[in-house]
């Protein structure tokens, strides 16, 4: 059966998640957005220069959270190994 390319840029969650972008984050993400529809979740990139950007592209490090009202759920930093580099 072949799916219709319209039903997946449906809304599946709240949050505006399609079921395309859903079915695309790591599995422990897709669990706690599944367990925790509440959830807050919270991304900050870091630059070369320690410096908060917007754009992932720029970033070197990152942080990411998730709250469920006030509990802490899920809590990650680590490089930006997403960004490939110019290596001299």
């Amino acid at each position: 059966m072949v799916e219709d390319k319209a039903e997946d840029n449906r809304v599946l969650m709240p949050g505006g998640l399609t079921r395309g972008e859903f079915e695309g984050l790591r599995e422990d993400i897709q669990e706690i957005i599944s367990e925790h529809p509440r959830a807050k979740f919270t991304f900050v990139f870091i630059d070369d220069e320690g410096k908060i950007t917007e754009d992932p592209d720029q970033a070197k490090r990152y942080g990411f959270t998730v709250h469920e009202d006030d509990a802490l759920i899920h809590e990650e930093f680590g490089e930006a190994d997403w960004v490939e580099r110019d290596v001299p």
